[in-house]
């Protein structure tokens, strides 16, 4: 299996996280080296924003690569989801010892 070479994390905390959070991610895909971007909340969405979020995500499309198969390039997941086993969905292990993996702070 392929490993993935670079994926970047953005972490917001409040519960007024916005669609602009995920327009600076996307733009993290369009303009570095990430193949997957990753949303990390703490406070889950309502269900409309939600419906919203995963819409925009779905727009910014697949990993293209030799992967087994595709990976959502710009994913979310909350707290929660991490503390109940959902991590990202991404193919073998991330940035093994090769300082590639990013941490973003929004």
């Amino acid at each position: 299996m392929d490993d993935l070479q670079s994926m970047a994390i953005g972490v917001k905390g409040g519960k007024n996280v916005g669609i602009a959070t995920l327009r600076a991610l996307r733009g993290v895909l369009e303009n570095d080296a990430a193949l997957i971007v990753g949303l990390l909340i703490l406070e889950p969405l309502g269900v409309t924003k939600e419906r919203n979020f995963h819409h925009f995500m779905a727009e910014a499309g697949d990993t293209q690569s030799t992967f087994a198969r595709p990976y959502p390039r710009l994913q979310l997941r909350t707290v929660a989801d991490i503390l109940n086993g959902k991590g990202f969905d991404v193919p073998g292990m991330v940035a093994r010892g090769t300082g590639q993996g990013v941490l973003l702070s929004l």
